[in-house]
């Protein structure tokens, strides 16, 4: 650019790839020897493209932001949900069910007290029957050495059976208040165990819907969260699953059929070309 005549002007040196890039042509007809005017109307002046030092923190979370949703899920996120499937596996019947029952029994199953009474009583019955068991065999044997007929042993054995059978009935009797302590023990932490999946479950819920509310391309701080929330919301699911695998036991109701259809009603609208959302 010099300057002739009051006006600035482009010399044929100056309009050229270096200024011009693209294959546009030149807004001035640029001649040799003359000046030219410039058509401030035809010229567009470039947004100045950002540098090092004049990029901030927001709009670096914003390029963050974006690079995230461009690749998808974040490896960290896959590393904690693999960490939360482990600590399952870990926690579960299959290593402290065996290595520490009493812990494992304690903590995903629950009722020990109960149990305790309740095998308790039942080997005290084991053991009464055992006794009686012994001392019919003892009561035989000594009728078998006297004169007694075989019709009054026989009749003797069987008043003992009927007296073995009554006791036992007698004592699963006084077993059964013991048992309904035990199921109504094991079912409250059972329902504990629930409520803690369905508490993860209901964080996860907050956690998407604050990670919506935030607007990932936003140039304001709390774009930076959004990330943040997501590994979040990974690490609550991971626990979800370690609690699953721990306490196999709470699969047993679950409805494949139900299950399936969850999985189902939510891969059709990713699948599905939903314009009419669009109002397209």
């Amino acid at each position: 650019m010099i300057y002739h005549a009051g006006k600035w002007s482009y010399s044929r040196a100056t309009c050229l790839h270096a200024i011009f890039p693209t294959k546009r042509r030149c807004p001035i007809d640029p001649s040799p020897g003359k000046p030219q005017h410039i058509d401030k109307t035809s010229q567009t002046t470039a947004a100045p493209r950002p540098t090092v030092a004049t990029t901030s923190a927001d709009d670096t979370a914003v390029l963050h932001l974006t690079r995230r949703q461009r690749l998808g899920p974040d490896h960290r996120d896959i590393y904690v949900l693999i960490v939360g499937l482990v600590l399952g596996l870990l926690a579960g019947p299959w290593v402290l069910g065996r290595v520490m029952p009493d812990v494992y029994q304690r903590a995903f199953v629950g009722a020990v007290e109960q149990r305790q009474a309740y095998q308790d009583h039942q080997r005290d019955i084991d053991e009464a029957l055992d006794a009686f068991d012994a001392e019919t065999a003892r009561l035989i044997d000594s009728l078998e050495q006297t004169d007694v007929t075989d019709i009054a042993i026989e009749e003797k054995r069987s008043e003992r059976e009927v007296a073995r059978q009554n006791y036992e009935i007698r004592q699963l009797a006084s077993a059964l208040p013991l048992q309904s302590n035990l199921e109504a023990a094991q079912r409250g932490h059972l329902v504990r165990l629930e409520a803690m999946k369905l508490s993860l479950l209901l964080a996860v819920v907050v956690l998407m819907i604050f990670e919506a509310m935030l607007e990932p391309r936003s140039t304001s701080g709390l774009a930076a969260l959004r990330p943040r929330l997501a590994t979040a919301r990974y690490g609550v699911i991971a626990i979800w699953l370690a609690l699953v695998l721990a306490a196999p036991v709470t699969l047993l109701n679950v409805q494949l059929l139900f299950v399936a259809g969850i999985v189902v009603v939510a891969v059709l609208p990713v699948i599905l070309p939903l314009t009419w959302l669009r109002g397209s």
